[in-house]
């Protein structure tokens, strides 16, 4: 799913695909960084918890899963 949210992110003309995760959920940390993203920050607020924001540049694709395709969506047309 990290693949097609990527694609779809270059092709809606994104330059970034970013994801949040609670600050102390460690080990989806791992996996996001595993995954080619970057920690950007850590924000801790008062009023709703933590959280740790992460980004990788849209458009990379590391393809260890299923290809996942849009055809058959209403609304999008690839390309």
């Amino acid at each position: 799913m990290l693949d097609w949210a990527s694609r779809r992110a270059n092709q809606e003309g994104k330059h970034w695909l970013r994801l949040d995760a609670w600050a102390s959920n460690e080990q989806l940390h791992e996996y996001y960084l595993s995954e080619g993203f970057q920690l950007v920050r850590l924000l801790k607020f008062a009023h709703r918890g933590s959280g740790a924001l992460f980004q990788r540049p849209a458009g990379i694709e590391l393809r260890r899963g299923p290809i996942l395709s849009d055809r058959g969506r209403s609304g999008f047309s690839p390309g």
